[in-house]
């Protein structure tokens, strides 16, 4: 008779997936104390309660005893789960071509909380099928297309602005393959339609939580595969962003205006002449000569429409590490294009100014994103990950979203200033804002 030992009993729903836990099993598997994470195989799709079952092959052995305590031999030990089938989590924008369902051939072949252990190599088109879901709102994207290699295709190529060559069947199974291994991997959700519109078929692209924890990094790394410009380095000379405030151009213009007023508005010079006004400050710096305080310049200081709620003593505590996070996104970013290139400075703030942000991109959002908004808090998305998502609604046209991301980027970089000046003693107090009593 064999003899084993009573397992532990296994992590609650809440607990696998927090970070704590993650870290956890990532030790476990660094001392060799557990498995590293791997794909199993679908040994039953008819579990019942929305659930298919995996079979994981362990790489370890167990030894095998009989009743006196003899090794009798060993054998592999095999472990399973019960998972749920990928539900697509907006049903606004999948109206008009629900009910969808999720092809065997593209289940999930791990459960979504170890995907989060599990290392992935990302290849080329891997990678450019995730920039269809990095540059859409809530990370997930409708596509159409006579097959889903097709459709991928389509929309990669309409994003990256080149002419898609449907003909290249060498091309199209390369694509297939990518899809099929991230949607394996349980890094993406693909979805089909069982209400299409026309003669394609729609398919629903969608991330997942192993996805979202990596894909800020992933997409640093590359960034030209995600349409971003490459990041500066050490030695490269930083440029100005191109942005020209019209008027005062000239220095005795500049300590004119900036003596008679405080706060402006300003068009700007832009190629493209659509972009909203922003606003600015003129500023006079002085210097001090002994006991006479000397005027010595003057200069325009764009300022944030994002009206800061929490006082720089709130801002006492804030570690070292997040505000250097944010100094080095803007260093790395100087003219932030989507959403994700604001997310160190967000991560900043504290929630209340997290909040503001929120408020005042919403202000920014037509009738139809705030409603997806309103569905994604609902669902349970919320602090950062709801102010990026709607960020990414904001549209696009006439540098709208542009002008909001420098909008958060300047409301950072004051308190980044007012934080180095109160850790250096430049500034000696900060106080709450005043109550008004009634």
């Amino acid at each position: 008779m064999n003899t084993t030992e009573t397992p532990e009993a296994p992590p609650t729903t809440e607990q696998r997936g927090h970070p704590d836990w993650v870290e956890a099993q990532k030790e476990e598997i660094a001392r060799g104390q557990r498995e590293p994470a791997s794909l199993g195989v679908i040994t039953d799709t008819d579990v019942g309660d929305g659930t298919y079952q995996i079979e994981y092959e362990s790489e370890f052995t167990r030894i095998l005893y009989d009743d006196e305590g003899r090794e009798q031999g060993t054998e592999t030990d095999v472990r399973f789960e019960e998972v749920q089938f990928p539900r697509p989590s907006d049903d606004h924008i999948e109206a008009p071509y629900r009910p969808w369902c999720t092809p065997y051939t593209l289940l999930p072949h791990i459960s979504w909380w170890e995907a989060l252990l599990r290392r992935h190599r990302y290849g080329k088109v891997q990678r450019q099928i995730l920039r269809l879901l990095s540059e859409a709102s809530g990370g997930k994207r409708v596509i159409t297309g006579h097959s889903l290699a097709v459709a991928i295709e389509t929309a990669y190529c309409t994003l990256a602005e080149t002419v898609p060559d449907l003909s290249n069947e060498n091309r199209l199974r390369t694509v297939a393959n990518a899809a099929r291994q991230l949607a394996r991997a349980g890094l993406i959700e693909v979805f089909l339609s069982d209400n299409p519109h026309g003669y394609e078929d729609a398919y629903l692209l969608q991330h997942t939580p192993a996805l979202r924890a990596g894909i800020s990094d992933l997409i640093e790394k590359y960034r030209d595969d995600f349409g971003l410009p490459e990041a500066l380095t050490e030695q490269e000379p930083f440029e100005m962003p191109p942005l020209v405030l019209a008027g005062a151009k000239d220095a005795t213009e500049m300590f004119r205006r900036a003596s008679a007023h405080g706060r402006s508005t300003a068009t700007v010079d832009d190629a493209d002449k659509g972009y909203p006004d922003q606003p600015y400050h003129f500023v006079i710096r002085n210097s001090f000569a002994g006991k006479a305080n000397v005027v010595s310049s003057a200069a325009r200081v764009l300022v944030s429409e994002i009206k800061a709620v929490s006082s720089l003593a709130d801002y006492g505590k804030t570690t070292s590490e997040a505000m250097l996070a944010a100094v080095e996104e803007m260093r790395q970013k100087p003219t932030p294009k989507n959403a994700e290139d604001v997310r160190a400075c967000l991560s900043m703030l504290t929630t209340d100014d997290q909040k503001a942000c929120l408020h005042y991109v919403q202000d920014n959002l037509g009738d139809d994103a705030k409603v997806r908004i309103g569905d994604l808090s609902f669902e349970g998305t919320h602090g950062i990950e709801l102010v990026l998502a709607a960020i990414s609604e904001v549209p696009t046209r006439r540098k709208q979203r542009a002008h909001v991301l420098r909008q958060v980027r300047l409301l950072v970089a004051d308190i980044v200033t007012d934080l180095i000046a109160l850790w250096n003693h430049k500034v000696v107090s900060a106080f709450d804002p005043l109550v008004q009593e009634d």
